[in-house]
């Protein structure tokens, strides 16, 4: 049995164990995705592979991404779809261990499961996130407004088309305490039912805090769903008429020696890329 890197290549021996995870909303070419560089800033690898002569029993994937934050450009890893078959599951480990061994990384896990959020604390992750809210839009007139056509700044400009590509929205608003800009990721079950929209980026999110009813009715109606999703984080617990605050199955970690958590978003993570 052997531990390595997996590249495209590897999609087709790996995609039965993706299966396993029995997500009725994700299809192979979602699945694909994970083993494409989106961004122009894989190392040459997508994970580390698990394999028992020729049969993968297991998988960790890395999206690797490149940000600006504070005028330093960071390297980002975020950890997506760790799965080991049973029977292997005592060596999940050995799949982590070439990860925590990256220089200059920081890295992300949004959505752990039990098992694996005890093991990435025992490696030296802290808390990252523990609730979520829900803002609902209720009916009031409403000063904000979308400025269609706008153009993100330069600086954005990258980040904008990366997740535009993957089927996010980008708009920037005016409001009455100035503009801000915003990445939102739309999610539609509708076997659910469910149709809300998840806001990956904002900036400045102060502004965010101070117009977020206002800004929640008009997105809402733009975006035709029901409710905006924030990390509680980047709300800082103030209180908003019609919000309500959910706890995370198990909380959001992180391991950086550069960043906090504020400066940590969902941007370039599994959230966009396998439309969860």
């Amino acid at each position: 049995m052997i531990i390595r890197e997996t590249k495209a290549e590897d999609f087709e021996q790996i995609y039965p164990l993706l299966c396993e995870f029995q997500n009725p909303y994700l299809q192979k070419k979602q699945w694909k995705r994970l083993f494409e560089d989106l961004w122009g800033t894989s190392p040459g690898y997508c994970g580390y592979g698990m394999f028992d002569k020729d049969r993968a029993v297991g998988f960790l994937g890395l999206l690797f991404s490149e940000r600006v934050i504070r005028n330093k450009l960071h390297r980002i890893c975020h950890l997506t779809s760790w799965i080991v078959l049973p029977e292997y599951r005592g060596r999940s480990i050995f799949l982590l261990q070439p990860v925590l061994r990256l220089p200059n990384v920081t890295l992300v896990d949004l959505t752990p499961s039990r098992e694996v959020y005890a093991l990435l604390k025992r490696a030296g992750f802290q808390d990252l996130e523990t609730h979520m809210r829900f803002l609902f839009p209720f009916w009031r007139f409403s000063k904000i407004q979308i400025q269609k056509e706008a153009m993100p700044e330069p600086a954005l400009q990258k980040v904008v088309s990366d997740h535009i590509a993957l089927g996010c929205f980008y708009l920037k608003v005016q409001t009455p305490s100035g503009a801000c800009d915003l990445l939102l990721h739309r999610v539609i079950r509708r076997k659910a039912p469910f149709r809300v929209a998840y806001v990956l980026y904002a900036h400045p999110w102060q502004i965010f805090q101070r117009e977020a009813s206002g800004l929640c009715k008009t997105v809402c109606k733009h975006l035709h769903v029901w409710a905006l999703v924030v990390d509680e984080r980047f709300l800082n617990h103030i209180p908003i008429p019609f919000s309500v605050q959910r706890k995370l199955a198990w909380p959001r970690v992180f391991r950086s020696n550069s960043l906090s958590p504020l400066d940590i978003d969902a941007l370039y993570s599994e959230f966009p890329v396998l439309n969860i």
